[in-house]
C-alpha cells in the first residue's frame, strides 16, 4: 500500500471532499494496481505540459499498458484533474458489507453452540437458531463463524478438515 497526503475541505453539508490547493491532508491508500494507474495517468497529464508530447501516443501506450480502452483512459484523466490522486482510490474502501454481523452477534451465537449445542452439526444447529436469537444467517456464516473461533463441528472428518479443525477437535476430547 502507497499512502499520500492530499487536500481536504468540508462543503456546507460538512462532508469531507478533496480538492487541490486546501489546507488540511487526508492519506490516501493505494493498492499496487491502483498506484500503477495513478503513475501511468500523471505521467500523461504531466507530460501535457511539454510541448514535444504526442498526447495521442501516451493514450495509446497507457491504454495497452493498464489493458483499458482509450475511452476509459479518458475518463482516468478528467477524474485525475478533478480528484487528484484520491481518484485511483475505491469509493468503499473501508468499510464492511452492509451484510456483516456485529462481532458481538457472532460471539454470542459461537458461545451458544459451545455451550448449549456442541453436541449437534452445525447445520442443524443453524436450523433452529433463528427460534433462538431471532437471526437468520446463511448457513455458510454459520459454519464458518465456529472454525474462526476454533470450534469444529461433532460431524466434521478428520481426514478433509484442516489443521485448525484437527486441534478443536483434539482439545475437545481432551
Amino acid at each position: 500500500m502507497f499512502r499520500i497526503l492530499l487536500p481536504v475541505i468540508q462543503n456546507s453539508n460538512n462532508v469531507p471532499y478533496i480538492r487541490k490547493g486546501a489546507c488540511t491532508m487526508k492519506k490516501v491508500d493505494l493498492t499496487p494496481d491502483e498506484n500503477k494507474k495513478y503513475k501511468v495517468i500523471k505521467s500523461i497529464v504531466d507530460g501535457t505540459k511539454d510541448p514535444d508530447f504526442d498526447i495521442v501516443t501516451a493514450k495509446k501506450k497507457a491504454s495497452v499498458s493498464l489493458k483499458l480502452t482509450p475511452r476509459h483512459i479518458n475518463r482516468l484523466i478528467k477524474k485525475y484533474r478533478q480528484q487528484g490522486k484520491a481518484a485511483f482510490s475505491h469509493g468503499n474502501k473501508g468499510y464492511a458489507p452492509a451484510t456483516t454481523y456485529p462481532k458481538e452477534q457472532v460471539d454470542m451465537i459461537c458461545d451458544l453452540y459451545v455451550e448449549k449445542y456442541a453436541d449437534q452439526s452445525i447445520a442443524s444447529f443453524c436450523k433452529i437458531l433463528p427460534k433462538l436469537t431471532g437471526l437468520d444467517p446463511s448457513e455458510t456464516s454459520v459454519r464458518n463463524w465456529p472454525f474462526t473461533h476454533g470450534i469444529a463441528s461433532p460431524k466434521a472428518l478428520t481426514r478433509s478438515q484442516p489443521a485448525a479443525r484437527l486441534e478443536a477437535l483434539k482439545r475437545k476430547k481432551s
